[in-house]
């Protein structure tokens, strides 16, 4: 009967009866159980079934068990529910008495803000939840939130422990703040926490997080015990800090220790080490790829080059040496590649040039499991930037496309349309302008950096890069001005862009504005104005903006500008020598050039390959340009610095071989060039055109066509420079057939750019096909000054005086300002049709129409007079600018002697044409016809013989001048 009671009496009260006694499956040691096994779900969802009242030991108890349990697995989704729960039923007793462990175990989750305002609320609070909180927003990167929430740990008298230091510590690399976490180490070092390695090691990184490696070393080396962690931070931060060879020599230091055993991360810091020296480093580039391949038998005998982070690290540095094959070889022998692998091995040939099997690779990886991510993207675009490099562009309106790279990066940008979120990902955008605006599409360029809502520097400057490499400087400025007056996100960077932009508008002479300023002086001003914003904003100081402020200076013209900031340098690295030195080289200051290498050699800098290029450069420039500066002194420089590259072993590089050749071409030394030529490794279009451009420099016409023969018989992939020396070549030898297949083929491959059309309008125009040449002019979309001068030039060459005058006049009619290679080309056309009073007032309105008259005016109009019979005018004139002519004009001079029988003036012009060039024997043979001509067979003859001895003429080239000359 009592038994019957109670039972009733449980089953009346049954509400009020603790779970766990109505279900065994709610027990504490069920509950710790599931937590030991794992299956955290399952005992949260027992512990969230009940809503204990009052004070429940073993319900804290089973809290406990699941939020330490939490703690280990960090997984947000068990402690936070728990949290909610208590939260929801009001139960503070239960929240304040689980205190630390729930703090804890939500900090340790990453449930940050609840944590915090949890902490904020208990009564009791250890190191222990101060240094969770501590160390969970160090972890993800709120480094000042972490410092703040310490000043609230000292007002709460809590001392921090070692584990609170390393949080501390961590938080300070992240901001960076030096001068914090100097304090914390001192405190740390009062404390006694000095000698605790995996304190130290977090010293360690913090010092190289805040630039100061010397502090991190010192940390390093009084560490008590080194273990590999602490050796691997110390490597960490050699290599973020671009102190690449100290961090192969610890390396080193390192593999001799016996008692510490290199892991993962040792070779990965050593592989990254030798990557980045590959960048700045190329001259020991053998040396270092010696290293690599050390490294890499290092991780072959410890049986780790199939780790994946390995693996992917050694692609990367073979990518930088240009070793493509030996990185496939590792990629091959990867069993689990994931999309780190695959990224590097699409880097990898990236990096070497190799942008279609980039490609492949990447549709390859689209066939199997894996998933391209960000970067894969990126890098694919940035093949796709490779292919512009050796794609042929098509002139549409006014742009050169690249059809192939632009279809295959449209491909890409639509396969990362499909992937949500992607195309809004800012490193993707900025990579397909730069892709759209390399393939010459700028419209999608613009539409792609438009629909981005980033206002960073990395994007704006990405859009102005386009501009500029389109050499559009204008659009670049223009950009520029909306940007700050938008108010976006500018950096050093983009004030180095926009100087490039101010060097690529100068660089556009022939362009000029509506008021008449030239462009260069408004490119000259502008550079100003951002030289002094760049001074306010503390960006002027930074050498790479100081290298390219020298370079902007010089494109615009203003040495004396470019001088002053390279002197006020206090430090001065090879890049700055070589912006100096090309900005002599863009003004044609070729002595100066020369003055400025000696210096640099002086002052012990090293010249890398730019170097000798700019001086290689400059000995071609003083042959064109400085009468003071001889053609063999220029050569014996010349080939004194082939000697030193030679000796550098930097004679295959292709810009310093192409350079020697261009060079041997203006020194007409033509042997020389062949042979730079035939000793070349790789002879892509580059050195053909090379030796295409000495052979039309020096008028070898006959070897152009031969040499382009011979280019067509081993498949070489013509560029529009080969075929502009070829139509050069056409019009100097009178190859109008070669001319008009030449045509033919350019009409192909649409580059129908006004430079080459306007070559293709005097190359017809040279070879007699004036007919040719109008066709070509009137389907011009815009004439410029230069297509003008082309027609005008053709009729004055054919002796069609009247319709060279006509074009002039049709030239004034479209608005079009003649330049000095009209007043030359109309000044010939009057000499050649004997207009004398035509010619004169010509002449005389020169100055008027912003034309300075020079020597080259000065000898049509000597030729002008002389073909009149007009000598003393002709006296008078060589008289007023004799300390100014140069050959040509004595050699006009000469003719004008010669056709009417003048020796006495003759032979004064001959003296001064000898003077100025001893070993052209045009001079002698016009001196020689002077003699014949006044019956003076006797001086004839031995002028002839002083000729055969003091030049390289031979006989059958006198008899070639003889015709030519009659």
């Amino acid at each position: 009967m009592k038994g019957a009671v109670m039972e009733a009496i449980a089953c009346t009260h049954h509400n009020a009866v603790p779970m766990w006694e109505r279900n065994s499956a709610f027990s504490i040691v069920h509950v710790d159980a599931l937590c030991r096994k794992g299956d955290l779900s399952k005992a949260l969802e027992i512990v969230l079934d009940h809503n204990p009242i009052g004070l429940d030991i073993d319900y804290n108890k089973a809290c406990v068990s699941l939020l330490k349990a939490c703690q280990k697995s960090r997984s947000l989704k068990h402690p936070k529910p728990l949290y909610d729960h208590l939260t929801k039923f009001k139960q503070t007793n239960v929240i304040m008495s689980l205190g630390d462990d729930l703090v804890i175990a939500l900090a340790k989750c990453g449930a940050l803000h609840d944590a915090h305002e949890l902490l904020c609320g208990i009564s009791h609070r250890t190191v222990y939840c101060w240094t969770a909180v501590i160390s969970g927003y160090a972890e993800i990167g709120r480094g000042q939130d972490a410092l703040s929430l310490y000043s609230d740990m000292q007002t709460d008298s809590i001392e921090p422990d070692e584990y609170t230091y390393v949080a501390l510590f961590k938080a300070c690399g992240g901001i960076p703040d030096l001068g914090m976490g100097r304090y914390l180490h001192n405190l740390a070092v009062k404390q006694g926490y000095a000698s605790v390695i995996f304190l130290g090691n977090t010293l360690i990184r913090m010092y190289g997080k805040c630039r100061s490696v010397k502090e991190a070393e010192n940390v390093f080396s009084n560490l008590p015990q080194q273990d590999v962690v602490s050796w691997n931070a110390m490597l960490s931060v050699l290599v973020e800090n671009q102190l690449e060879e100290r961090s192969l020599r610890l390396y080193r230091q390192l593999m001799e220790v016996q008692s510490v055993d290199p892991d993962t991360i040792t070779f990965v810091c050593a592989i990254q080490a030798c990557s980045a020296l590959a960048k700045v480093n190329e001259k020991n580039i053998l040396s270092l790829i010696k290293i690599g391949q050390s490294l890499h038998a290092d991780m072959w005998r410890k049986g780790i080059t199939s780790d994946v982070y390995i693996a992917s690290a050694l692609q990367t540095m073979y990518g930088k040496f240009g070793m493509v094959q030996e990185a496939e070889k590792v990629f091959d022998n990867v069993s689990n590649r994931n999309i780190v692998t695959w990224n590097a091995m699409l880097s990898a040939y990236v990096e070497g040039g190799e942008g279609k099997k980039a490609l492949q690779l990447y549709s390859h990886m689209l066939r199997g499991s894996e998933k391209p991510n960000h970067q894969t993207f990126v890098i694919a675009l940035q093949a796709c930037s490779v292919l512009t490099e050796r794609e042929v562009a098509f002139a549409i309106e006014a742009q050169t496309v690249k059809f192939v790279p632009l279809k295959i990066g449209q491909t890409l940008h639509e396969d990362a349309r499909m992937i949500k979120g992607f195309t809004s990902n800012h490193f993707l955008q900025n990579a397909l302008v730069g892709m759209y605006g390399r393939c010459g599409s700028l419209g999608e360029a613009e539409t792609v950096f438009e629909s981005s809502s980033n206002c960073e520097a990395v994007s704006c400057n990405a859009m102005l890069s386009v501009y500029v490499e389109q050499g559009l400087g204008f659009r670049a400025l223009k950009l520029y001005r909306q940007l700050q007056e938008e108010g976006a996100q500018l950096d050093g960077l983009t004030f180095v862009i926009a100087l490039q932009a101010c060097g690529a508008l100068a660089e556009n002479e022939g362009s000029v504005f509506a008021k008449g300023d030239m462009v260069r002086d408004i490119a000259l001003e502008i550079g100003c104005s951002l030289h002094a914003d760049a001074r306010r904003k503390g960006f002027s100081s930074h050498i790479f903006f100081v290298n390219t402020l020298i370079s902007m200076y010089g494109k615009c013209g203003s040495i004396i500008k470019a001088e002053g900031v390279f002197i006020a340098l206090s430090e001065r690295n090879t890049v700055t020598w070589n912006a100096m030195l090309s900005a002599y080289v863009d003004q044609d200051e070729g002595t100066k050039v020369l003055q400025l290498y000696i210096l640099m050699l002086e002052e012990g800098q090293s010249p890398n390959k730019l170097t000798y290029v700019l001086v290689l450069q400059a000995c071609g420039t003083l042959v064109e340009s400085d009468e003071d500066f001889s053609q063999m002194t220029s050569l014996e420089i010349s080939r004194a610095l082939h000697d030193v590259v030679k000796h550098k072993g930097l004679t295959s590089d292709v810009c310093i071989g192409c350079t020697l050749i261009s060079m041997y071409g203006k020194c007409g030394t033509l042997e020389a060039a062949e042979s730079v030529f035939n000793e070349m490794p790789v002879q892509n279009i580059v050195p053909w055109n090379a030796l295409l451009s000495a052979y039309v420099e020096q008028e070898q016409g006959d070897k152009v066509l031969d040499l382009f023969i011979g280019m067509q018989a081993v498949d070489v992939t013509m560029s529009n420079i080969t075929l502009l020396c070829v139509l050069q070549a056409c019009g100097a030898m009178g190859c109008l057939e070669m001319a008009q297949n030449v045509h033919f083929s350019i009409v192909c491959t649409g580059d129908l750019c006004p430079i080459t059309m306007n070559t293709i309008i005097f190359a017809y125009r040279s070879c007699a096909g004036i007919t040719d040449a109008l066709a070509v002019f009137n389907g011009l979309y815009e004439h410029s000054v230069v297509s003008w001068n082309a027609c005008i030039a053709g009729y004055a060459h054919e002796g069609n005086c009247d319709a060279s005058v006509e074009f002039f006049e049709r030239m004034q009619m479209a608005g079009s300002k003649p330049d000095e290679v009209t007043s030359l080309s109309l000044l010939t056309a009057y000499s050649h049709a004997g207009l004398v009073d035509e010619g004169l007032e010509l002449f005389g309105s020169l100055t008027s129409v912003g034309i300075t008259p020079d020597l080259k005016h000065y000898s049509i109009i000597i030729d002008l007079f002389g073909r009149a019979g007009a000598l003393k005018v002709v006296e008078g004139i060589a008289q007023r600018i004799a300390m100014r002519a140069n050959h040509s004009t004595w050699l006009s001079v000469l003719a004008a002697c010669r056709t009417h029988g003048n020796m006495m003036l003759g032979e004064y012009a001959f003296d001064q044409a000898v003077q100025a060039h001893p070993m052209d024997a045009a001079q002698y043979v016009l001196m020689s016809n002077i003699y014949s001509d006044a019956g003076l067979e006797q001086q004839a003859k031995e002028l002839k013989i002083s000729t055969f001895s003091n030049t390289n003429l031979q006989v059958s080239d006198w008899l070639s001048i003889e015709d030519e000359e009659a």
